[in-house]
């Protein structure tokens, strides 16, 4: 009787929508060797295999998502399948609005139009390109006075209770 290979991966269960994820495989047999890893994951993504190397998937979609694998040994004995959900978290998109004056000491009104995309907002990460940066747990708005005449692109970038992060959004 040939051995039956066991189908093993790793892979974070917790996901941000504009990361991929990196997953590895564990898969073992008792004797003899596995030839092929068959992959399966949510929205018909498809990977045949004849090596064990780490790969990266990226999902189209928020939500519940699915990673499978199937492995074949050399003696062509097939596994069950192993799986693991995948939970794909939204991604907020930073905005805001600012009524720039052109002043030295003048203030400057930051509005933010964040848009959550599902996320719920938890920091404001503001950088006033002048080596000031302001980390906010709301979306209020408010002013910033810079004290020098210049040029500065204003950076916001908005971070959700999730843990993920968009591209920052800059404004001159």
């Amino acid at each position: 009787i040939l051995p039956t290979p066991l189908a093993g991966f790793e892979a974070d269960a917790l996901l941000c929508a504009n990361d991929s994820l990196l997953v590895t495989d564990t898969s073992s047999i008792a004797g003899g060797s596995i030839s092929n890893w068959q992959w399966f994951w949510t929205n018909s993504g498809q990977l045949n295999t004849g090596n064990a190397q780490p790969f990266h998937i990226a999902f189209n979609s928020t939500g519940n998502q699915t990673v499978k694998l199937v492995v074949t040994s050399l003696a062509g004995c097939v596994s069950d399948t192993a799986f693991k959900s995948i939970e794909v978290l939204p991604v907020p998109q930073a905005q805001f609005q600012a009524s720039l004056l052109g002043c030295a000491g003048n203030q400057v009104q930051l509005t933010n139009q964040s848009i959550p995309n599902g996320a719920t907002i938890q920091s404001w990460n503001w950088d006033f390109g002048n080596s000031v940066q302001d980390v906010r747990t709301n979306g209020n708005t408010f002013t910033y006075a810079y004290p020098l005449a210049g040029n500065y692109n204003i950076n916001l970038t908005v971070g959700s209770t999730g843990g993920c992060s968009g591209t920052p959004f800059t404004q001159p």
